[in-house]
């Protein structure tokens, strides 16, 4: 079934995906190693929160965080943290 969206909902969709842009484009320039998937996602929940939305993943089906960051052999669901993050080689 096709759902056809209103203007308004349309509008809605683009400031949720600005903010998931500029959530992504902060997490990219701040990760560093050293740090910890952790303090990403704590990044990214007080970067989401900060412009009025609420992170997705956040409590969903019981989900810890408000991002998902894999890092090597972890596939899907990458729960972050408190694991340092190292240079890639």
């Amino acid at each position: 079934m096709i759902y056809i969206k209103s203007p308004s909902q349309i509008e809605l969709m683009r400031k949720a995906n600005q903010v998931f842009k500029h959530t992504l484009e902060l997490l990219c320039e701040k990760a560093k190693a050293g740090m910890t998937t952790y303090s990403l996602d704590k990044m990214a929940y007080e970067y989401i929160t900060s412009q009025g939305a609420k992170p997705s993943f956040l409590h969903y089906r019981g989900y810890p965080a408000s991002v998902c960051i894999s890092i090597d052999n972890e596939v899907v669901h990458g729960i972050p943290k408190k694991r340092p993050l190292y240079r890639g080689r």
